[in-house]
């Protein structure tokens, strides 16, 4: 691991810490067993324009998550468990630094 690789992961952990979600989120990816893993959970409202000049407001709920805490790359049939509500993932982002911001919708 690169001395820039370490330092990511550092930060990464630290950010965990911080902000994670305080109950662990039950994670199960297509075909394989649930795990239970630390992720920062997002569920904020945003707006949206479809061009009528209506706002239409809406929430997205995300959950960022070490790409190195799971065992295959996410797909969307994965789903998970968040505070009790039942997601599957409809979209995944990698940062580039080894974090994903898997984007959910309610199952």
């Amino acid at each position: 691991m690169s001395a820039w690789d370490a330092m990511t992961a550092g930060v990464q952990r630290a950010g965990l810490v911080a902000f994670a979600n305080p109950s662990l989120v039950s994670y199960t990816p297509a075909g394989l067993p649930a795990l239970e893993l630390q992720g920062i959970f997002r569920a904020a409202s945003q707006e949206i324009d479809p061009g009528s000049g209506l706002a239409i407001s809406s929430t997205q709920p995300e959950l960022h998550v070490r790409r190195a805490h799971l065992p295959a790359q996410p797909t969307q049939q994965d789903r998970c468990t968040i505070n009790g509500t039942n997601y599957r993932v409809t979209d995944v982002q990698p940062d580039g630094e080894g974090m994903l911001r898997l984007r959910l919708l309610k199952a």
